[in-house]
């Protein structure tokens, strides 16, 4: 269906003439098979493609609280970014290593990344924890600057809650402001409905829910500009309900200030009740 709808017609070849036709297709836009993807995990915490897929990937984790030895300890908003082909900047002390006593080390303190280094980019649960729209515009901005600077050649992976980004498949959240944001920072939604499902547990029958969004977008030429908007669903939402022009209040604060509006008013009827005696 989706040949005819692009006017494209398989070629009618046999079986190893199509082998040869399409190993010179891919040979124009993927890397030769023997060669590792470069991927930076941001927000890895125990960098699972390093471990798991290591035939696959060369993988650079780092979080700001490593969970395993080999991912480096970094605040990315402070990640510099060098010049091409520059070695990794990383900062070790006596304190950085695998273990001592029940304390979990980790690789060192990342400080900066050379600048085009990277094919693919996971970015795993960062813009919900993020506080607002300009530290989001900097993140993307700066994974933008660490992938491959040919457009199309470059590959970012965001994971986050479905209450922040929502799903693929739907139409709303394909169009919100989050999206047409990260392609503002130099990227093009890709038409690939990822999932990520999760066994909920606790259920009559189990089954699978998906608790976290899944979006994969290829770089485009870097612009000039950056957005200046980098609303995440709820945050639209509350805005629709609220009428508020403040997007990045934290669902946090709110909900003390909420509990303190509680207690305010549980003390004026304890005075009121004192006022007017048994």
């Amino acid at each position: 269906a989706e040949e005819r709808r692009r006017g494209v017609r398989r070629l009618d070849l046999p079986e190893e003439e199509w082998k040869v036709f399409l190993e010179g297709v891919t040979a124009d836009v993927l890397p030769p098979s023997s060669h590792r993807l470069r991927l930076v995990d941001v927000g890895s915490c125990s960098n699972y493609f390093g471990l798991e897929h290591a035939d696959i990937f060369d993988a650079v984790a780092l979080d700001l609280a490593p969970a395993h030895p080999s991912v480096y300890r970094c605040d990315f908003l402070d990640l510099g970014v060098g010049p091409p082909g520059s070695d990794f900047e990383v900062h070790r002390s006596p304190a950085d290593g695998p273990r001592c006593g029940a304390a979990l080390r980790h690789a060192g303190h990342l400080r900066s990344l050379p600048i085009g280094s990277f094919d693919v980019a996971v970015v795993a649960l960062l813009l919900s924890f993020l506080p607002n729209a300009a530290a989001r515009v900097a993140a993307m901005a700066k994974v933008r600057r660490l992938l491959e600077p040919r457009p199309g050649r470059g590959l970012l992976i965001v994971a986050d809650t479905a209450a922040a980004v929502g799903r693929h498949s739907d139409e709303a959240s394909r169009s919100s402001g989050w999206v047409r944001a990260v392609e503002a920072c130099g990227f093009r939604l890709l038409a690939d409905p990822q999932l990520h499902l999760s066994r909920l547990f606790g259920r009559s029958g189990g089954g699978f829910v998906q608790r976290v969004g899944c979006w994969s977008f290829e770089t485009v030429p870097i612009p000039e500009g950056l957005p200046s908007e980098f609303p995440l669903l709820r945050e639209e939402a509350r805005r629709r309900n609220t009428g508020a022009a403040d997007s990045t209040r934290c669902p946090l604060e709110e909900a003390q200030k909420a509990r303190a509006q509680v207690r305010e008013a549980r003390a004026r009827r304890a005075g009121l009740r004192a006022a007017l005696g048994p």
